[in-house]
């Protein structure tokens, strides 16, 4: 079994992190607050799974699809490049396959919470998915070397959980 450990972000940024990730969304805007099992904690186990307290909430209904969508892009990529930043090193070998040209997969999995219909799920995830891409120094498009895949898991804490993993060749 890898190990796991809490993620090197700085006291401060982690304070600043959490308190945009664990407020409630605002009065009115039609977001719900993340579930009451409160946010998971950020961990890195080798080689590329990330686990991000970031409650993803939809976006595609509801008053708040375009109300709430400009503030969620920003703080939700942060909240995934913060996690990223720190295991740099262990990112290397997946980006350097997807600017290489070789298959990479990425999982990205919503934690918390009920049960989204799936048809939500890649939209509610979009800006985890463009800083992912951002981090492997490729576009997040059909036609990129990233196939994307998309999984929730209903619960307590809410988060998210990013799998990178290397595409084996066939054939």
């Amino acid at each position: 079994m890898p190990t796991v450990r809490q993620c090197d972000v700085p006291p401060d940024v982690w304070a600043k992190l959490m308190a945009a990730v664990g407020d409630p969304a605002p009065t009115g805007s039609g977001v719900r607050p993340p579930p009451s099992g409160g946010m998971v904690a950020a961990t890195f186990v080798p080689p590329g799974t990330w686990v991000i307290p970031l409650h993803l909430a939809a976006v595609t209904n509801g008053p708040a699809l375009k109300r709430g969508a400009i503030g969620r892009a920003g703080r939700d990529r942060r909240v995934v490049a913060a996690a990223l930043a720190p295991a740099l090193r262990e990112l290397a070998p997946f980006a350097d396959a997807a600017q290489g040209g070789r298959p990479v997969r990425c999982r990205i999995t919503r934690l918390g919470g009920g049960l989204m219909d799936d048809d939500n799920l890649p939209p509610t995830a979009k800006w985890v998915r463009d800083t992912v891409a951002l981090f492997l120094g490729v576009g997040d498009g059909p036609r990129g070397p990233v196939q994307w895949k998309y999984d929730q898991e209903p619960g307590d804490a809410a988060g998210v959980r990013v799998e990178l993993s290397l595409v084996e060749a066939t054939g």
